[in-house]
């Protein structure tokens, strides 16, 4: 962990976090300076600060298998319509499904994090449309400079 390898970074980290809280540089330095000298203090508390949990740690199966069943899980969203219906309403239908799925998982992530629910909705759908397009846009990409790739590999 870096608050272990690296103290001076972590250390860095953790001022720049209260100095964003709104307290002062020299009243952050000074926290930071006490809480370095209890070295297990500081390793709580910024593991605290910057979200790292022990838990997927200690237990790295339970861990695996909570992401595994989630990539699941997130993954039939957007196949289930194709299951039951066909052509572009399975099409639409699978988008409109796909973005609510993202919106909701942004939404239950905001409320967790105590931030604005909608706001974290729409970060993380924009971010994942986003993602999705860029992969879309690089698809284009490959297919323009290599011509001999077959079209049926690409479904429009």
């Amino acid at each position: 962990m870096l608050a272990e390898k690296e103290p001076y970074l972590a250390a860095e980290g953790l001022l720049k976090a209260l100095n964003q809280e709104g307290l002062a540089r020299e009243q952050s330095y000074n926290i930071v300076k006490v809480l370095l000298r209890q070295q297990h203090a500081f390793l709580r508390l910024f593991r605290k600060v910057f979200g790292l949990g022990s838990a997927e740690i200690n237990r790295p199966f339970q861990g695996a298998l909570v992401m595994a069943l989630s990539f699941m899980v997130g993954a039939s969203v957007p196949i289930v319509p194709y299951l039951l219906i066909a052509g572009r309403t399975a099409l639409c239908l699978s988008i409109v499904l796909s973005g609510f799925v993202l919106f909701g998982v942004g939404f239950v992530k905001g409320r967790l994090a105590a931030k604005s629910p909608a706001r974290s909705g729409a970060q993380f759908f924009a971010i994942a449309v986003g993602a999705a397009l860029l992969g879309y846009l690089i698809g284009l990409v490959v297919q323009h400079f290599f011509p001999d790739i077959s079209d049926s590999c690409i479904v429009i």
